[in-house]
């Protein structure tokens, strides 16, 4: 009838082909398209614009040729819509961007925070 190869074979092909099906739902269930929740549809909403409170110390260390500053700002996000079924963490964060004498871009991160699927998913 069926030799040994032949079996394996078709035991082979048919695991195979049903494992690609599955990785092309998965696809299809994460991947941005339009009438699935598109791109578009899933950026944050920002409730609260970032607004510089006050600035609070400055330190221009000469010896090691850096600089820090301290200061208070307020910024709220609602991250729901980054959230599908595969999503369990959100890392977020802001960075100030600016231009010196010694180089033409510097970039600084100046916030960041874990948002976690099971609790609020606001960024403040």
């Amino acid at each position: 009838m069926y030799s040994l190869t032949g079996r394996l074979n078709t035991i082979a092909f048919n695991t195979l082909m049903f494992l690609a099906a599955l990785s092309a739902l998965n696809f299809l269930s994460c991947y941005p398209f339009s009438f699935l929740g598109g791109y578009d549809s899933r950026k944050p909403l920002i409730t609260q614009p970032l607004e510089v409170r006050y600035f609070d110390t400055f330190v221009a260390d000469k010896y090691y040729n850096e600089d820090a500053m301290s200061f208070t700002f307020d910024f709220e996000a609602d991250l729901t819509p980054l959230f599908n079924w595969n999503t369990n963490l959100v890392f977020a964060y802001i960075t100030c961007e600016y231009t010196t004498g010694k180089s033409k871009f510097n970039r600084v991160t100046i916030w960041d925070q874990r948002v976690m699927r099971d609790g609020e998913h606001k960024a403040r």
